[in-house]
């Protein structure tokens, strides 16, 4: 099941699970990767030091606590962070995780536009292919999205034919 927010802050919702975009390097030095390293500086130094040892790699998701309540899934959407994200990596990476992680407590979880910001992947086609995997699990996911990704998406026949839920995180209600 997907719920698509339109807006909010991921890093400060209490989803048990949330989804940062890295890099295989180390580096979280933009985006929502530098504000989950802000907030979460030790979880931050075990992603370094799991991408120094060279354990984190493209299409192979790492689920990491933050030393609270929640989990962090590392899910590397390019090797270097100064290069483009691919969308292979996207399409593996999502698999990657429905096979580690759905069975393993992954009850709500909070997924941005995986390699469509800062990644440099055109944001439709990243959504529709997050969205089509995404609609089939069991768990809630919910993806947050911009005004004009909303935008995009409302005017196209593939979204109008998913199960999926709009909610305007910033007013707290549904959107009809």
């Amino acid at each position: 099941m997907v719920k698509i927010i339109v807006g909010g802050n991921m890093l400060s919702e209490p989803f048990n699970d949330i989804v940062i975009p890295v890099n295989t390097e180390g580096v979280m030095g933009a985006g929502l990767a530098k504000a989950f390293k802000t907030v979460y500086p030790l979880t931050f130094t075990t992603y370094r030091n799991l991408c120094l040892s060279k354990r984190l790699k493209v299409n192979n998701t790492i689920r990491l606590s933050t030393q609270g309540v929640r989990y962090a899934v590392m899910f590397p959407t390019k090797k270097e962070w100064r290069k483009p994200s691919k969308m292979s990596y996207l399409v593996n990476g999502l698999v990657d995780v429905k096979e580690k992680y759905r069975e393993k407590g992954m009850v709500e979880v909070g997924w941005p536009v995986l390699g469509g910001g800062l990644g440099g992947l055109d944001r439709e086609k990243v959504l529709r292919t997050m969205l089509e995997e995404l609609d089939s699990w069991i768990n809630i996911n919910y993806v947050y999205i911009t005004t004009e990704d909303l935008a995009v998406l409302t005017s196209t026949r593939w979204f109008k034919k998913l199960n999926i839920e709009l909610l305007d995180w910033e007013l707290r209600k549904y959107k009809p």
